[in-house]
């Protein structure tokens, strides 16, 4: 009996010790709002395939799993892949809604698989770096959990691929609880980056008003130091650049390099290194070089080599400018030892983090979150010092404008001497001024009056006295722009003598320079109106530009001009003689698409049809049958 109650109590511990073990579980409860992934049921496989499914990975032997010492998988740059098996064990009421948080939104693929007792191994989340995937619109990755809480444990497999740093920890929210403390998160995230563009855009406006290019260089060292935070928390690739992952793999190395670039050149200008101290002018230009050098070559390296390259930047060029910073204190050089604390808050950030990032280094905490207390601890160092170098400006000026107002006031005094003895100097002086004025205001008005006798001239044909070609050409373009303008009729009428070369070749040139003479009076007197134009268009041939003129009001003056000239005839030394003229008349609204010598051209056509049809006639142009009447 004793020995039956022996083997009971031996069966009693080892069924203890089994349940103990299937216990080592992440358990979730009704209770849980936040919990991370407990050591004793994280699992890892790494893979140098890329090709395995998940089915193939839940099938290895427990020889292949290793366990992991701590909850967050950190194993540096590696492009192999990461599967991490987790055991669940969900105890909670099924109503109960969980939410899968990973907390490194950089990772290129994620995939996310669950197997609960009662349902086989499926994926349930596939995600990419961006907007691929999401299930939730969020910039880490979220994955909704519908964990069966049957009697038993499920298993969470993810696996992940990354071409930066392969470092990721889990964490299960309940989703109530998740949204309260992401808007936490979100207030937060939303003051700091707030306050640090905040900070650029006041050092905007210091340099714009006190024409001091450090403050501009500081504006964009904050601005791309913020840029580079928001990115390495995954809120550029989720809202600036969501479908374009080698963006964020461009810019984030870049923006790093950036930064650099500006705390160097803000640190020269700050301190105003000049040429007595040629040594560290000379190595924060090969720093600078170094970095510019550095941008150029992010376009051309893959994501990984750039971000090691970037990490060793860091510690170099940090070490440079805090080196520099302490030696320039020691110096007492104004606002340096600022400077110094304030870089070597964010060196022992950014090596911290660098370890972490390169494997070396165990975290609690994110990877970025040392960078992120050094960065801002930085940034609030050198803005009160800033502030500081602000408010000794502001003293500086003080003082001098004190000593310049002393100065003015012994100014001012011995101006007040030499004002009394030019007094009387400025009193002849503007009389002589007056009369010198004066004399040129008469000149200047008889100068006036001239050039508009000169531009009268200018105008006439010295012949006949009427407007000459120069002057039609442009009242010709004024006009039709007016009619195009007013949308009124603009008439053109074209006048030529007939049998002019006749009358020259019989009684000579100066009886035809009569006859011209007399044609251009007789038309001058027909038209009456002051804004028609009437002009020598050359030789024998006159225009005459009729402005809000109707077809029939322009053929009815030419008809009258016919007759004014053929009625009466032309008096010269040989006797009067019979003189007759032939003219087309043309008319037109304006239209912009029509070539400017449209009606010109039509009211020539309508003169060679007058010569034509027997000379000492009218024609007219009728534009909608495109033909001379």
């Amino acid at each position: 009996m004793r020995i039956e109650r022996l083997i009971l109590a031996w069966l009693w511990l080892i069924l203890m010790t089994f349940s103990v073990n299937a216990s080592a579980a992440w358990v979730l409860s009704d209770d849980t709002q936040q919990t991370d992934a407990t050591v004793p049921c994280c699992e890892l496989y790494v893979a140098d395939d890329s090709s395995l499914s998940a089915s193939q990975v839940m099938t290895l032997p427990p020889a292949a799993w290793q366990s992991l010492p701590t909850s967050r998988v950190n194993f540096g740059f590696s492009a192999k892949t990461f599967w991490v098996r987790l055991t669940v064990d969900n105890r909670a009421a099924a109503t109960k809604q969980w939410i899968l948080a990973l907390d490194n939104p950089l990772l290129d693929v994620v995939n996310v698989y669950l197997q609960s007792p009662s349902v086989p191994l499926r994926q349930v989340a596939a995600l990419a770096e961006g907007d691929t995937g999401r299930l939730v619109s969020h910039p880490e990755y979220l994955v909704p959990l519908n964990i069966s809480n049957d009697p038993g444990v499920s298993t969470l497999l993810v696996s992940f691929q990354t071409q930066g740093a392969a470092e990721l920890s889990f964490s299960v929210w309940d989703r109530d609880s998740f949204i309260a403390a992401d808007h936490r998160r979100s207030l937060g995230w939303g003051l700091l980056f707030g306050a640090l563009l905040l900070m650029a855009l006041y050092n905007v406006l210091l340099a714009v008003s006190t024409r001091v290019m450090s403050y501009l260089t500081y504006a964009a060292y904050v601005s791309c130091a913020t840029l580079l935070m928001a990115g390495l928390i995954g809120f550029n690739s989720y809202y600036m650049w969501p479908n374009s992952p080698w963006l964020q793999h461009l810019t984030t190395p870049f923006l790093g390099g950036a930064t650099l670039l500006f705390a160097s050149l803000f640190l020269q200008q700050l301190t105003q290194v000049d040429s007595k101290r040629i040594v560290i002018s000379r190595w924060l230009r090969v720093i600078q070089l170094g970095t510019v050098s550095y941008l150029l070559l992010v376009f051309v390296l893959d994501y990984r080599t750039a971000v090691l390259v970037f990490a060793g930047l860091v510690v170099v060029v940090v070490l440079s400018l805090l080196s520099i910073s302490c030696w320039l204190s020691l110096q007492r050089v104004a606002l340096a030892k600022y400077y110094a604390v304030g870089w070597f808050a964010l060196l022992v950030g950014a090596f911290i983090s660098s370890l972490a990032y390169l494997g070396w280094l165990e975290l609690p905490v994110s990877n970025f979150t040392p960078f992120l207390l050094g960065a801002v601890t930085e940034v609030v160092v050198v803005t009160l010092t800033l502030a500081m170098r602000v408010g000794q400006s502001y003293r500086g000026r003080q003082l001098a404008e004190k000593s310049a107002m002393e100065q003015a006031h012994r100014v001012r005094q011995v101006q007040d001497k030499s004002m009394q003895m030019q007094a009387k100097a400025n009193a002849d002086l503007e009389q002589k001024v007056q009369e010198r004025t004066f004399e040129l205001e008469v000149a200047l008005r008889e100068l006036a009056d001239t050039n508009r006798e000169l531009e009268e001239q200018n105008t006439r044909d010295a012949l006949t006295g009427v407007r000459n070609r120069k002057y039609f050409d442009k009242r010709y373009i004024a006009e039709q722009r007016r009619s195009r303008r007013e949308q009124t009729p603009l008439a053109l009428i074209m006048a030529d003598i007939d049998h002019f070369k006749q009358i020259n070749d019989t009684y000579g040139h100066p009886v035809g320079d009569i006859c011209i003479r007399e044609v251009a009076s007789r038309a001058a007197e027909v038209v009456k109106r002051p804004g028609d134009v009437v002009a020598r268009y050359g030789g024998e041939e006159f225009a005459l530009i009729l402005p809000n003129t109707s077809p029939e009001g322009a053929r009815q003056l030419a008809e009258r001009l016919c007759s004014a000239i053929r009625d009466q005839g032309v008096v010269t030394g040989v006797g009067e003689l019979p003189l007759t003229i032939s003219c087309g008349v043309a008319c037109l609204y304006i239209d912009p698409q029509l070539p400017p010598e449209t009606l010109l051209a039509q009211a020539d056509k309508a003169l060679y049809q007058a010569k034509q049809q027997g000379r000492d006639r009218v024609c007219v142009f009728i534009t909608e049958e495109q033909q001379v009447e």
